[in-house]
């Protein structure tokens, strides 16, 4: 009769040695693939938002409004997604980031800001139906221009009324990665220093709006790594994607949102008590 010799306990160790080896070698590198194929998507979705607000603005001859008011008279604010949604389709999985995809608290509820990678979530007041999206329109593109009051005697000047207003469209952000639903960028705005949560920076908050936008979705060593950006001298990693008025999608820095024109008067003097990279 044969023997049958089966593997020794040495030999069995070495081949799961030999596994772990090669899965430690393969795994970052199938991680870093994911990654890359989210974010061709997301820039996918922005250039489909982008090019859909350039046709909303070739129908009605102005941007997107801030506000949805259905025949009820009860209007939702912050509501670009409704009103674009309702005019391209409703393609609703275009308003999420693929990188965004932990799901939200539930259950839901109005006004949850969302994080690196978690959607926001917004009630739409007539129906109570709920909204998630990762995306951030700039608010000095609304048409109507009421939003959260931002816009002052002072800051009316801003606003991108029409296209004649828009004299670098290239450099003009319409949407972002973000963790709310809009923004009004300033100069003088400093960055969030936590870049996976990112900051509301609300009225009662002045020079954060930009922070709405500054967190490190993309471009990461790990996806949902929290980053901080602690001094000027410490740049952050990561960065967000941007669609242009022009049309064009392009991966942004962190550092570099503040080279963008966000409003027709970009480029003022900035307050010298805030300067970029000191993170609030």
């Amino acid at each position: 009769m044969r023997c049958h010799r089966g593997f020794t306990l040495i030999e069995l160790l070495v081949v799961i040695a030999i596994i772990a080896i090669l899965a430690a070698l393969l795994l970052p590198a199938l991680a870093a693939a994911k990654r890359k194929a989210q974010q061709a998507n997301c820039v996918s979705n922005l250039k489909q938002m982008t090019l859909a607000n350039t046709m909303y603005c070739g129908d009605f001859g102005h941007s997107i409004p801030d506000d949805y008011t259905p025949p009820t008279g009860n209007d939702t604010t912050g509501a670009w997604f409704i009103n674009l949604l309702s005019y391209y389709a409703k393609a609703t999985n275009m308003i999420i980031c693929p990188t965004a995809n932990q799901p939200q608290v539930t259950p839901l509820a109005n006004n949850l800001l969302g994080t690196t990678v978690m959607p926001w979530c917004k009630q739409q007041i007539d129906n109570n139906a709920f909204w998630l999206s990762a995306y951030t329109m700039n608010g000095w593109f609304y048409f109507d221009a009421t939003g959260d009051g931002t816009k002052t005697t002072a800051g009316a000047a801003n606003y991108y009324t029409k296209d004649s207003t828009v004299q670098y469209p290239s450099t003009s952000p319409v949407f972002s990665d973000g963790i709310w639903a809009d923004c009004w960028p300033m100069e003088n705005d400093a960055p969030a220093q936590n870049l996976f949560t990112g900051k509301e920076g609300d009225i009662g908050d002045p020079g954060q709006e930009i922070a709405r936008v500054c967190i490190a979705r993309h471009g990461n060593a790990s996806a949902g790594t929290h980053y901080t950006w602690g001094s000027a001298t410490q740049m952050p990693v990561g960065g967000v994607n941007i669609g242009m008025y022009d049309g064009h999608v392009e991966t942004s820095k962190l550092p570099n949102l503040w080279n963008y024109t966000w409003h027709r008067n970009w480029g003022v003097t900035p307050n010298p008590t805030v300067q970029i990279g000191t993170p609030n």
